[in-house]
């Protein structure tokens, strides 16, 4: 089996230590969104990721995913994300990072700090969810 070689490798709004105080999402940030995993809690959490009203009417048009799927997917990512050590990134071929400058569910100024001297970056003026900018995704490559 021929391995995949890569052209393009776009990070979107995230990097690979989503749970980090200085690089990711603060870990006391993603504890309390693991612990309001209930209805309530997912559409303030959808509210923060689009950011716009009628971004989220759109988002919302999604037919949503059982909440003990979420919870338990969020669990697993988070022990999971735990045993990695922030230095061993799995993949380091990151040719551009996107940072949304409104991105309420990762710091800006971490992914900033994170990108800063790995690879190009972009701002954009868009929330954590920027997908509705694009209709196909090599417009994203085109940044």
């Amino acid at each position: 089996k021929k391995p995949v070689s890569f052209t393009e490798a776009i990070a979107v709004n995230g990097t690979p230590c989503p749970v980090h105080d200085r690089w990711g999402i603060p870990e006391t940030i993603f504890r309390g969104t693991l612990d309001n995993v209930t209805e309530e809690g997912m559409r303030r959490f959808s509210r923060r990721m689009c950011g716009k009203r009628d971004i989220l009417q759109a988002y919302e048009q999604i037919p949503p995913r059982p909440l003990a799927d979420i919870r338990e997917e969020l669990k697993y990512l988070y022990v999971e994300i735990k045993k990695a050590s922030p230095a061993s990134a799995l993949f380091n071929g990151w040719t551009q990072a996107l940072i949304s400058s409104n991105d309420r569910i990762f710091p800006t100024e971490n992914l900033r700090a994170f990108w800063q001297g790995r690879c190009p970056i972009t701002e954009i003026e868009a929330p954590h969810y920027p997908f509705y900018l694009w209709k196909q995704w090599n417009e994203i490559w085109k940044q």
